[in-house]
């Protein structure tokens, strides 16, 4: 009888054994699959990124078209440079209330010396990797406007519509991310898991959210991580 009892001791705690064996498999490969998901979210995300960007590029283009065009023609040749006399004007443009405002200024250390491509280039680069500040601004547009060794004209284009939002909360490796407006430049990178968050905002961290103020944000975290 005390055999019998025993084996069904072990019978039962065999039982046990595998029941919770297979228990923590299944909880290890349901978590896998939805970082695995998490991660193949991100990257339509991604992709849904891109295509704005393109969007947003067509836009620009289409309103650098409607800026005003500057009254002054000036020739140069490649020889000519920028000196510490040369009068250096430069015209910011606001697309929103169609204004311009222009003021007189020092040629920069850096601009001195420069020939006319070699501004333009320069200028080029800048449009290239836009500063945060700028493009929390809606700079769209860089460009020379005049250029000869008594004074240069450089413009800066404007449209504020461009952004009204200041941060881009995403995911990233299966963790929830802060860019700034750009959607590139990280501004915090949490320790907050996306699979730990209800559906309803793993469904919304997916999509992107914007968000205006750093209040808004550092809300909208907490709540992630109550």
């Amino acid at each position: 009888m005390k055999r019998l009892v025993g084996y069904f001791l072990c019978f039962v705690g065999l039982c046990a054994f595998f029941t919770t064996c297979y228990y923590i498999s299944f909880r290890r490969a349901l978590s896998h699959f939805n970082e695995k998901a998490v991660e193949r979210d991100h990257q339509l995300l991604q992709s849904l990124e891109e295509y704005k960007k393109q969007e947003l590029l067509l836009y620009n283009q289409k309103q650098v078209q409607v800026t005003p065009e500057p009254d002054v023609s000036t020739t140069s040749n490649e020889q000519d440079i920028i000196l510490p006399s040369t009068k250096y004007i430069l015209e910011t443009y606001q697309l929103k209330d169609n204004s311009l405002v222009r003021e007189e200024l020092a040629p920069t250390a850096d601009l001195i010396g420069l020939t006319r491509r070699e501004i333009i280039l320069k200028l080029s680069d800048y449009m290239k990797e836009i500063p945060i500040s700028e493009e929390m601004d809606g700079l769209y547009g860089y460009e020379l406007l005049t250029f000869s060794p008594k004074e240069f004209v450089i413009r800066k284009s404007y449209n504020a519509d461009m952004h009204k939002f200041q941060y881009y909360v995403a995911v990233r490796d299966g963790k929830v991310i802060v860019y700034y407006s750009d959607r590139k430049t990280v501004y915090e990178q949490t320790e907050i898991d996306a699979v730990n968050l209800p559906e309803n905002d793993r469904n919304e961290l997916m999509k992107g959210i914007e968000v205006r103020t750093r209040d808004e944000l550092y809300s909208l975290l907490e709540s992630y991580s109550s």
